[in-house]
């Protein structure tokens, strides 16, 4: 199966389980108004279609050989402006607005070539066009759906999601980045369905893998049911970061802020340019 063939059943897959979910809303689910602090699920539905427009639209450009349009220039005011246009919507808009960016995202990815999805992503030449798809179309929602179910106090219903998506997205690449985030999410799909054990193997493989996970992982409310586990802890320098934890609320906050940029500061140390280093007015 080619990798064109491959994501777009993918993106159906991910049409599937959004339309699943939506299916199993009660009338007062769909009818509830939430917050921005507390989305209700016409929150997320309208969120993720949100960017699946605006993903469908970029591409749209690569199309035409165009240059694709930016992306917000602030996340957060694009999410907050998504909120405030559908929070008070009645359902049938949103679903509807769902369904058209679905339809609009397929049919570009239909017309575009297999040399142009795995060619350099606009946003991050480091990384292949189709991942910014995947990550859009498919991870996005499946964590949003998954936060809903887990609300809805349905775990397994999250945890199942998650093993769908690892099955479905593993054989798309063998490196080292990308199986890293294939182990972490099935991680996370074992630790809400109550296999800590397996959970932790998958999790270390994770790390081994993509060690720029570690930052997110320990805030990660998918993995929570494992964090009193010693097997948990000794993959998070145990001698530093649980004696800081232990210690006190203004200790954990201390050694989180410093891990999170340090963790930054490895992510920009991996991202510059090797022919770049030696540049500069110093001799070394």
């Amino acid at each position: 199966m080619s990798k064109k063939d491959r994501l777009l059943s993918i993106l159906e897959h991910s049409q599937q389980v959004l339309g699943a979910f939506v299916a199993g809303l009660s009338a007062e689910e769909r009818a509830a108004v939430g917050t921005y602090e507390q989305w209700c699920p016409k929150d997320s539905v309208a969120h993720v279609a949100y960017w699946i427009e605006q993903r469908a639209a970029r591409l749209a450009a690569v199309a035409r050989g165009e240059e694709p349009p930016p992306l917000p220039a602030h996340y957060e005011q694009a999410n907050a402006a998504c909120f405030q246009r559908f929070c008070n919507c009645p359902w049938p808009e949103v679903q509807a607005y769902m369904d058209a960016a679905y339809t609009q995202l397929l049919a570009v990815v239909r017309s575009l070539g297999e040399e142009v999805l795995t060619a350099p992503s606009a946003d991050a030449h480091e990384r292949p066009l189709w991942t910014d798809i995947v990550a859009t179309a498919y991870t996005h929602p499946a964590m949003h759906v998954a936060e809903q179910y887990a609300r809805q106090g349905k775990p397994q219903a999250a945890a199942q999601l998650w093993q769908e998506w690892s099955r479905l997205v593993s054989p798309l690449d063998d490196s080292a980045e990308w199986q890293g985030l294939v182990h972490y999410n099935t991680a996370c799909s074992l630790a809400l369905s109550g296999n800590a054990q397996q959970a932790i193997a998958e999790l270390r493989q994770a790390l081994q893998l993509r060690p720029q996970l570690k930052a997110w992982s320990k805030q990660d409310t998918d993995l929570n049911s494992l964090h009193d586990l010693p097997e948990y802890r000794k993959l998070y320098a145990a001698e530093y970061w649980w004696k800081a934890l232990d210690a006190g609320p203004l200790a954990e906050a201390l050694a989180d802020q410093f891990l999170r940029a340090l963790a930054m500061f490895r992510e920009a140390v991996a991202a510059f340019p090797a022919d770049e280093w030696r540049k500069g007015d110093t001799p070394y």
